[in-house]
């Protein structure tokens, strides 16, 4: 629950503790079954089950301090590795541009009403 990860003063450190944590884990299980699927597979899935974890509300928490996103970054890193090709995880976006884009939706959608 996201109360529950919110300090008082509006620092989402614990939430992106533990978001790291869950698509960490998530992308553990992923590593260890990937003999038995394609590299393109490998990527759907991170896509499908350990991605929306690192995004969720993003548009809330993406002004944190960097060293709080430093995390959430390295899984990425890892994917790339678990993806085992090159030519795939080359087309991954950035998780900081996809945080920009999704503020800037909000902002628009907002904005337009």
């Amino acid at each position: 629950m996201l109360i529950n990860y919110i300090s008082n003063d509006v620092h989402f450190r614990g939430h992106l503790e533990e978001k790291a944590k869950l698509a960490s884990k998530k992308l553990g299980v992923l590593s260890r079954a990937g003999q038995y699927f394609m590299p393109a597979h490998r990527l759907q899935l991170y896509k499908a089950q350990v991605r929306p974890h690192m995004e969720y509300c993003s548009h809330l928490w993406a002004g944190a301090p960097q060293y709080q996103l430093l995390p959430l970054d390295r899984i990425q890193r890892r994917v790339a590795r678990i993806v085992d090709d090159r030519a795939l995880s080359d087309w991954l976006d950035s998780l900081a541009l996809r945080r920009d884009v999704a503020s800037l939706c909000i902002f628009f959608r907002i904005y337009h009403g």
